[in-house]
């Protein structure tokens, strides 16, 4: 099967989109695709410069990369989906798999099957990215419409002239560990360590976190990742606490390590989530990081919020505490720390669930066999 992916992520980037586009061309090329992933040439961003995307992003180069070099302005969007429409139509694709609505628009008027997927209300997107979007659900040759919660499905039935039938949930996933070689984070084995890996932006819950840690000095907490400006903010934040340390930037092929060398993962989502964009994605997210947590095999520590208890279940494969609750979070800590039998429970089915229903592998697989693939 022939899959043109087009995409509206920015490569190499350190953005959530670019490492899920990247992570499910290899996936679908492992379905026995022949696969080939249009983006946007990078800009240049001197940690990640003249890096081999391949290895980048941990991903096998299994696919093909093509790269448009899109100029900034007017007209940009309607461009790059032109331009990326008209490449996938040069390849002659089985079908046209596309998160850029402009490009999953012309490949449609090109007369190639298309799915769209989206991780947002379109009109969240403005009032072209709808029009689009409005016109591509109409025509015959629109396949489906892939969406990662069941809070984003309802969105859709609830407010456009779509087919139930064609509205396929397939939460986000992560790449199944293999192999990975712990960091050695403290010589006190007495200590916790707690860990969060991601972007710091507002609503992730960061301060949540500093503030964790003053209650909590017997145990370790450590960041990976986040902007440099962001990174000097929780530093002087969290100047005075000798138990928050900030490992900065890390690859994302890289960032498993840290996870395998953590004990507990937290995930402390506010409402009002900023993605690398800047939107707001409460309602309808399903966050990368909370399926690299259970591919980890570590207990999680996550928000009770209703798009997050789709996947995780208090007590089951994690422990949920109030968003903004401070006391809330430092108990589920204390508990994990003085049962470390429940730890081992939950970071098992965690994984368990995990290697069932959020690899990449069985996304990609489930995704073509909804479309006609194999």
């Amino acid at each position: 099967m022939k899959l043109v992916y087009i995409s509206s992520s920015n490569i190499p980037s350190r953005a959530a989109n670019s490492i899920h586009v990247m992570k499910m061309s290899s996936a679908f090329a492992d379905s026995k695709c022949d696969v080939t992933l249009i983006g946007v040439k990078g800009k240049v961003d001197p940690d990640i410069s003249g890096v081999d995307f391949y290895n980048f992003y941990g991903v096998r180069s299994n696919f093909k990369i093509d790269l448009i070099d899109v100029f900034e302005g007017r007209g940009r969007s309607v461009f790059y989906g032109l331009y990326s429409a008209i490449k996938a139509f040069i390849a002659k694709p089985d079908i046209v798999y596309s998160r850029h609505i402009v490009g999953a628009y012309f490949s449609s008027l090109l007369g190639l099957k298309v799915v769209f997927e989206s991780h947002t209300p379109i009109a969240n997107s403005g009032k072209m990215s709808l029009m689009f979007f409005k016109s591509l659900i109409s025509r015959k040759n629109f396949t489906g419409l892939t969406v990662i919660t069941e809070a984003l499905r309802q969105h859709y039935l609830d407010n456009y002239s779509i087919a139930a039938s064609k509205i396929r949930v397939f939460p986000d996933g992560a790449d199944e560990v293999v192999n990975r070689n712990e960091i050695q984070l403290t010589t006190d084995p007495e200590r916790l360590q707690i860990g969060y890996t991601g972007h710091l932006f507002d609503g992730r819950g960061i301060d949540l976190i500093i503030d964790i840690a003053k209650h909590c000095d017997w145990a370790d907490f450590h960041f990976v990742g986040g902007m440099a400006q962001d990174i000097a903010r929780w530093k002087e934040e969290s100047k005075s606490q000798t138990n928050v340390v900030f490992h900065g930037f890390v690859a994302p092929g890289m960032v498993p390590d840290y996870r395998a060398s953590m004990d507990v993962l937290l995930a402390p989502y506010q409402e009002g989530v900023k993605t690398y964009g800047g939107g707001d994605t409460t309602a309808w997210m399903s966050p990368l990081k909370v399926f690299e947590y259970m591919a980890s095999g570590k207990a999680i520590v996550a928000s009770s919020l209703p798009v997050l208890n789709e996947v995780l279940q208090d007590g089951d494969n994690a422990l949920l505490a109030a968003p903004s609750c401070l006391e809330s979070w430092c108990l589920a800590i204390r508990k994990l720390r003085d049962e470390p039998d429940l730890r081992a429970r939950l970071g098992t089915k965690a994984h368990e669930d995990f290697t069932s229903k959020y690899s990449w592998h069985m996304r990609a697989k489930n995704i073509l066999r909804e479309y006609g693939g194999s």
